[in-house]
């Protein structure tokens, strides 16, 4: 999560893609769900992110997270 308050976009932008990746296995999709604090921060990311890139990752982690993560009863 120290990725995510980075002040580096690239960075950033890099861990959301890894986490994207990550989500599309279950258990992964699971340990992601299971953190409030890493959601909460990556929906303000979402919010303050100006870049492109970084929002496409984003909407590939939550495709990830509702594809693998509804068989873990987080979503």
């Amino acid at each position: 999560m120290a990725l995510l308050c980075s002040n580096r976009d690239d960075l950033v932008n890099d861990a959301i893609a890894l986490l994207a990746k990550l989500a599309e296995q279950h258990v992964d999709a699971a340990a992601v769900l299971s953190s409030s604090a890493l959601m909460m921060r990556l929906v303000d990311f979402l919010d303050a992110s100006t870049s492109r890139s970084a929002k496409d990752h984003y909407a590939g982690l939550l495709a990830s997270l509702c594809r693998h993560g509804s068989d873990t009863g987080h979503m």
